[in-house]
């Protein structure tokens, strides 16, 4: 399909939605939002994790470890004097960022981030019954009021509802993305 309208490629994300085609559905949003949606994924939990990240180009051994460590410091948090409670959940929370800024610096390495966050969806939804983006995302909706200001834009998803939701696009090399908040 072409992506030379926010309209295109928002039909295009749809119809990849539909057909549970998330490779296509990632490709089709802007750099940014495939990045944070791979690293909300809960990557870690995926028994596959690495096995996905290798053929990717990644590791992510070095990470289930600091994750193990994460879990045991946050049930310590209840553990233990009230009266500590507040330092070891400051320290849970430190653990929780260092870890996230280490898996933002590996996902950033990624080759092609859109076939990553496409495989882990698909893996997610076979292990865990769901995934990152609804399955309905974009089903049942109009794209309304499309206004181009160079390469940025801006509509409505109308929902079925009624309810509206701004987005956003913006145009890369050519090719019109997705921006899951418009800003």
């Amino acid at each position: 399909m072409s992506r030379d309208t926010p309209e295109a490629v928002f039909e295009e994300a749809r119809a990849a939605v539909a057909r549970a085609d998330w490779t296509t559905f990632f490709s089709c949003l802007d750099d940014a939002d495939v990045l944070s949606l791979t690293k909300n994924s809960g990557l870690l939990g995926l028994s596959k994790a690495q096995e996905l990240a290798a053929q990717f180009g990644i590791s992510l051994e070095d990470l289930f470890p600091k994750r193990e460590a994460l879990a045991k410091a946050a049930e310590a948090v209840l553990d233990g004097a009230d009266s500590d409670r507040l330092s070891r959940s400051l320290s849970v929370r430190d653990l929780a960022k260092q870890l996230e800024a280490e898996l933002e610096l590996k996902l950033r390495a990624v080759r092609d981030p859109p076939g990553f966050a496409g495989a882990i969806e698909t893996a997610k939804r076979a292990e865990m019954g769901g995934g990152t983006v609804s399955s309905r995302m974009f089903q049942d909706e109009e794209l309304r009021h499309v206004v181009v200001d160079g390469n940025k834009a801006r509509g409505d998803r109308v929902m079925a509802s009624g309810s509206t939701q701004a987005v956003g696009f913006v145009k890369k090399s050519g090719s019109w993305r997705i921006k899951l908040r418009a800003r």
